[in-house]
């Protein structure tokens, strides 16, 4: 069994004939499997060598149960043959890490506030890997991972309900993939060539699941009301949802049809706000017709361009009406 970074190999003894000269190595190799024939190790031996408890470095470290080829070449990688005419080669079994490397995410709801968090179920990362492993999260296309949404660096051992910074506003329910890569030789630090991580079959270590269609895309709803204060607007539901840092909620008054002067606005970060109050400028009197625009943006911009859309593409505005107490006036008698 490979103790340690599980990527050393002894070697109890290992002859070189002397005619090899000095182009004597010995060469490791995989035997099973899809990787079959795969170079692991190469050592330099030298002529007439006679040595016992050699160590060898394999190029990575073993995980699982691997049988693995000694073979000693000579000039060219030519085999070296012994006294009965066979190739000087042995094979033999070693356990590597027998923590095997897995990775689960749940089907689960999204939160419109900030960038989103991916819930990561669970993750083994082998001991192994020494400088850890990423979780990346890609969006679908056809059944497969397309664009990367999201990473999340994880250390060896077992790591249970970590959260995943996704990098980009989703903009709808839909099925992502995840699975586990490994980072910069060395460093471990993210590459997006790095090397996807399989278990012990074989099998790439990939999940893919369902976020919930919530309220990635802007809601504005006001209702029809009687203002208590004739100063204060209620909505009753406003989204602002992650591919916009803000947004503004502006009202206005009705001119024949279409908005008029702007009566107050409001501003919303991301998220789901409800039963805001906005304040008018000036205090409302009667039954009126007024308009609401839900701006996207920090600051707030008029313009048409600004205006939030919906799924269907259609501006985010509605029309409603109000019902405000009339002021009242005593007139005192003379």
């Amino acid at each position: 069994m490979l103790s340690g970074s599980f990527k050393d190999v002894i070697i109890k003894a290992v002859t070189v004939p002397a005619s090899v000269g000095t182009f004597g190595k010995l060469r490791i190799a995989t035997v099973d499997g899809a990787t079959a024939g795969a170079l692991v190790a190469e050592h330099v031996l030298g002529a007439s060598a006679n040595l016992s408890d050699l160590v060898v470095a394999l190029k990575t470290p073993v995980a699982g149960i691997v049988t693995l080829r000694a073979e000693v070449v000579g000039a060219a990688n030519k085999p070296v043959f012994g006294a009965d005419g066979q190739p000087l080669s042995a094979d033999f079994v070693v356990t590597g890490d027998m923590a095997e490397p897995a990775l689960i995410i749940q089907s689960q709801t999204l939160q419109p506030s900030g960038l989103g968090t991916v819930q990561v179920s669970f993750v083994r990362v082998p001991a192994s890997y020494t400088t850890g492993l990423w979780v990346a999260i890609y969006s679908d296309v056809e059944g497969k991972p397309a664009t990367l949404l999201g990473k999340l660096k994880v250390n060896a051992g077992e790591t249970k309900d970590a959260a995943l910074a996704l990098t980009t506003g989703l903009t709808k329910g839909q099925t992502l993939h995840a699975v586990l890569r490994q980072g910069a030789a060395g460093t471990g630090s993210w590459t997006p060539s790095g090397a996807l991580i399989k278990d012990f079959g074989g099998k790439i270590v990939e999940t893919q699941f369902d976020v919930d269609a919530v309220p990635f895309h802007p809601v504005l709803e006001i209702e029809d009301q009687n203002l208590v204060d004739p100063k204060k607007l209620a909505s009753k539901k406003v989204v602002v949802p992650p591919s916009h840092v803000g947004g503004w909620l502006a009202v206005y008054a009705d001119n024949a049809g279409s908005k008029g002067a702007l009566l107050g606005k409001l501003y919303f970060a991301q998220g789901t706000k409800l039963d805001q109050k906005l304040s008018f400028t000036a205090a409302q009197q009667g039954e009126q017709t007024m308009h609401a625009v839900l701006y996207a943006g920090q600051t707030f911009v008029e313009a048409p361009e600004a205006v939030m859309k919906a799924p269907d593409g259609g501006a985010m505005t509605l029309t409603f009406l109000v019902t405000a107490k009339s002021l009242s006036y005593i007139v005192a008698k003379p």
